[in-house]
């Protein structure tokens, strides 16, 4: 039997027992992206430090000093606290100042954003363009590169990967779990050294198409130009390392990291062991909009139906993302920072922050002291419905004169809530509602004043 080593694409057999092969995580970063961007990013480390202490995480930081609509002094503060927010988890810090920036930013000006939503944004188009540069910064046989909408929910290894590692660049499937096409850039497992060497010709391929933005793939932007470059070296990665929460759950640990379990869990029993996942991807819709979806409202129309998806057909599954991603967030943050920042709708100038913004935090602090989710269909239709009775309560207070918004108190209690019917779980929030709205002085924003000002107004939203 030869021996087989990394530098060569192939695994080590001892690799299998002792688990010592980490595979540093790398992560691309501008001051340029919307707030929500930042808080995901960090929930995500902090979902690595929380499985994988050790593992190094390296970023490429993009600072915008050099941009003068956006360094204010609150931001200014707020990136600076982010910078010693990396430090503090031991995060290496690689400043980027990619050449191609104005390029970029004129492919993205030539783009239909009818094709994607991504031409819409400066910041968040430049950073899915970040990663280009990451073989001129690393020194390393391979590295795993997550957008900041991802969370870690089991440890893993450089040999969780498979023997047959990929000399190039390594993908898993984007909207079907099931399909074995490469297709999806969100995660991806990069070859540095080979990256290194094509790095000049790679990036003068894409500068080609900066008059639209378009690739020979049908993917937009910087994932349809490494599958159009790419496209004779890259593989398949196991959907493992790339679950959304619109896909079905798989199994619980019995398969050998590349094989698959055909046999589905029970949907609406909200297992959520993690079982064969390793990566939880919130690709399209962010932790945000499903909360806004199981409201009551709509998301993005360019992914609403994945929305749906999760809430109506997966929700055992997306209740095991989202509470994933709230032990991650809060981990980080407690204060609300997240949903503040996703739900708040710029009028005049001046941020005003939703109602939503105090359910999301109040859902999220729910799922993350559950042990698992018990019903989760029921526990979505709960929430739902208290949430239509807090408007209508509120509404109806204008009406007399009193103006009230859903009450901090919820977000105040000492246990979580548990229940174990829809009645019970029905009962408990109304109760609670009817207790804190007789106490709460605050204003309200109705859901159907909310939908208006989101339709004229741009709700920031990280990257995709």
């Amino acid at each position: 039997h030869n021996a087989m080593y990394w530098y060569n694409s192939q695994s080590i057999p001892l690799a299998e027992f002792w688990r010592i092969y980490r595979v540093p995580i790398v992560y691309t970063y501008t001051e340029l992206s919307a707030a929500s961007g930042q808080h995901l990013l960090q929930a995500s480390m902090e979902s690595v430090r929380l499985y994988m202490p050790d593992n190094p995480i390296h970023i490429l930081y993009h600072a915008d000093s050099d941009n003068t609509t956006t360094t204010t002094t609150k931001n200014v503060h707020r990136h600076d606290e982010f910078l010693a927010w990396l430090q503090s988890r031991h995060v290496h810090i690689h400043f980027h100042h990619p050449v191609w920036k104005d390029q970029i930013e004129q492919m993205r000006l030539n783009g239909d954003p009818q094709t994607s939503h991504l031409f819409l944004h400066a910041g968040n188009y430049l950073g899915t363009w970040q990663r280009m540069d990451i073989p001129l910064f690393l020194e390393t046989e391979y590295a795993l590169l997550l957008d900041a909408d991802t969370v870690i929910v089991k440890p893993f290894t450089l040999a969780d990967f498979g023997l047959d590692l990929t000399h190039a660049i390594a993908m898993s499937s984007e909207l079907n779990s099931m399909d074995q096409n490469p297709s999806n850039a969100g995660v991806m497992l990069m070859n540095i050294p080979f990256l290194r060497r094509t790095h000049k010709s790679f990036v003068k391929y894409v500068l080609r198409h900066a008059d639209t933005g378009r690739f020979q793939h049908d993917s937009p932007s910087d994932q349809g130009a490494y599958l159009s470059y790419y496209r004779q070296t890259i593989k398949f990665m196991d959907s493992s390392f790339n679950r959304k929460p619109y896909h079905r759950l798989k199994g619980n640990g019995a398969r050998k990291r590349a094989i698959l379990t055909r046999k589905p869990p029970n949907e609406n029993s909200g297992n959520n062991k993690a079982g064969d996942t390793f990566i939880i991807h919130f690709h399209g819709p962010k932790p945000h909009n499903y909360i806004q979806h199981i409201l009551g409202g709509t998301c993005n129309k360019a992914f609403e139906f994945l929305c749906a998806k999760g809430v109506e057909q997966f929700p055992g599954a997306l209740c095991f993302a989202l509470t994933a991603f709230a032990r991650a967030t809060l981990a980080v943050d407690r204060t609300g920072r997240y949903c503040q920042s996703a739900f708040q709708i710029k009028k005049h100038g001046d941020g005003i922050v939703t109602q939503h913004a105090q359910w999301c935090q109040y859902i999220l602090e729910t799922l993350s002291e559950r042990d698992q989710c018990v019903d989760p269909k029921t526990f979505f239709a709960s929430i739902k419905k208290a949430f239509a009775s807090s408007l209508t309560a509120g509404t109806s207070k204008q009406k007399e004169g009193v103006s009230e918004s859903f009450p901090s108190q919820l977000l105040e209690r000492q246990e979580p809530l548990i229940g174990t019917s829809k009645v019970s779980m029905e009962r408990e929030f109304s109760q609670r509602a009817k207790s804190a709205h007789a106490n709460s002085t605050d204003s309200a924003i109705d859901m159907y004043r909310i939908d208006q000002l989101a339709r004229s107004e741009e709700l920031e939203s990280p990257t995709i």
